[in-house]
Parts: C-alpha cells; sequence; structure tokens
C-alpha cells in the first residue's frame, strides 16, 4: 500500500451509501524492519515494540536474545521462518503450535542459539539441527517428526528433553556421541 489518504464507501445493492470511512496509510519510518510474513511481523511488533511505534528497527531487533514466536497468531498460521534471518543476537528460541509441518531450516540462521525449544510442532526431519552448532540445549515437547535424522549429530548437547513426542529409538547408539550430555529427560514416549 502506498501513502496516502482515502476514503472508503460502503454501499447497498441500489448504491446508496451505508457508510464512509476515512482512511489514512502512513509511510514506515526508513529504520523500519519490514517482515516477510504478516503474520510473523504482526505478532512481533505484539510483542517486542515496547515503544508503541507500531513497527520494529533493526536496533530493536539486535536487543532481543530471547525469541519466543507462536505458529498460529490471531487465528493465522505463520507461513515461513525465514524472517528469523532478522534476528542476529538471539541465543534462545521457543517455537511453538506450529501444529503444522514448516520448514524450520532458518532457525540456523540464529548463529548464537544455545537454548531451542519446539513445542507442540511438527517437522519432516531435523537435519537442520547440527547446523545449530552452538546448541546445548535442546527440548522437544508434544513435537513429531517423520524422521529423528541429525539428533544424533548433536554432540554439544548438555540438556536434552524430549517428552510426548513420536521419537523412536531403535537402540541408545544415537545418544553415544553426546559426550558433554549432563542431563538426559526422555518420558512420555511411545516407544520407550
Amino acid at each position: 500500500l502506498k501513502a496516502g489518504e482515502a476514503d472508503f464507501i460502503v454501499k447497498d445493492a441500489n448504491q446508496t451509501p451505508l457508510f464512509k470511512y476515512h482512511i489514512t496509510i502512513k509511510a514506515l519510518p526508513a529504520e523500519a524492519v519490514v517482515f516477510d510474513d504478516a503474520v510473523f511481523q504482526a505478532e512481533m511488533i505484539d510483542k517486542y515494540d515496547s515503544q508503541g511505534k507500531k513497527y520494529l528497527t533493526k536496533a530493536d531487533l539486535d536487543s532481543i536474545d530471547k525469541l519466543d514466536v507462536y505458529g498460529e497468531y490471531n487465528g493465522e498460521k505463520i507461513q515461513s521462518l525465514e524472517d528469523l534471518k532478522k534476528f542476529s543476537k538471539v541465543t534462545s528460541l521457543n517455537l511453538r503450535y506450529f501444529r503444522y509441518t514448516i520448514d524450520y531450516t532458518p532457525v540456523t540462521s540464529c548463529e548464537n542459539l544455545t537454548f531451542l525449544q519446539l513445542n507442540i510442532a511438527n517437522a519432516e526431519d531435523l537435519s537442520w539441527l547440527p547446523k545449530c552448532s552452538k546448541l546445548v540445549n535442546l527440548v522437544l515437547s508434544y513435537f513429531t517428526a517423520d524422521s529423528w535424522d541429525g539428533l544424533e549429530q548433536m554432540t554439544n548437547l548438555r540438556y536434552l528433553t524430549i517428552n510426548q513426542s513420536n521419537l523412536n529409538i531403535q537402540n541408545a547408539d544415537m545418544f553415544a556421541k553426546m559426550q558433554y550430555m549432563r542431563q538426559m529427560n526422555l518420558w512420555d514416549i511411545p516407544t520407550l
């Protein structure tokens, strides 16, 4: 939409005006970050616009180290996580309510990520997970994946929690290379 003003008139079948709205569209300032996913943007502004500007700047995004994203916001679904690439300082990421399968590969752009929680979420696989090389704490709760390949490569994990998930462990060898593991919680997993 272009900045400007317009009158919006709603008419009935006989072309009689029922009501009229005057609309003003303001241009975003040059420093405003525009997200690719409109639902993602609305959620981020609602959660992280502490000054009431109705937009976020690069400085705002750089000040966020703990990011919480809901897959469904105001009844609409986030279609892409590509906008995670705009958050360079995030160390803790909680992705919730992605009840539908989405590409989690953009999570790897959070290069300083040490904590990741996927809660009530679905994924095709975890092949992207080993690219989160600084990750030390992983929580998968009510998580479903078609393939768990990639989890066994998470050798730097110190804390792992998997609960209410469809993890299918054929043997414990998948955890053998996790030499720094301090605590592992596996509970309410049907195949155990």
